[in-house]
């Protein structure tokens, strides 16, 4: 029975010393295997539809590498409206350097006899009545 009870003691001093041995160990463990993760969310800047996919699901991929492409929809609608924006104030720059138009003197000079008419009237009619 004491024999039993020896062993027992040094099998567990025995345990307790090899427990001990892993856990101060001073190099880490090295362990080859494969890591997987089950969801990874990716983002980007803007938002759109996309248009191309360039990698599959598993495959390697550098830093830095464009995974998928998106529709430029957004961005060709905003092209267009600055290009309307600009080919509108290139038009309005040209007219304002031209200057006006004899057709739009003629009518500014008709429009101020008109007044000049109308004022007329009205001092006429405004002088005292004797």
């Amino acid at each position: 029975m004491t024999r039993y009870v020896i062993a027992l003691v040094v099998i567990a001093a025995l345990a307790t010393a090899a427990l001990l041995y892993s856990q101060l160990r001073p190099e880490p463990l090295k362990v080859s295997g494969f890591i997987e993760a089950d969801e990874i969310r990716l983002g980007s800047r803007v938002g759109g539809r996309v248009q191309s996919v360039h990698v599959e699901e598993g495959q390697a991929v550098d830093k830095g590498a464009v995974l998928i492409e998106l529709e430029p929809f957004d961005l060709l609608e905003k092209r267009r409206q600055a290009e309307a924006q600009l080919a509108e104030a290139v038009a309005e720059y040209e007219r304002l350097h031209r200057g006006y138009r004899q057709e739009e003197i003629d009518q500014a000079k008709a429009r101020r006899d008109q007044l000049l008419v109308r004022l007329r009237l009205l001092e006429g009619d405004t002088a005292p009545r004797q």
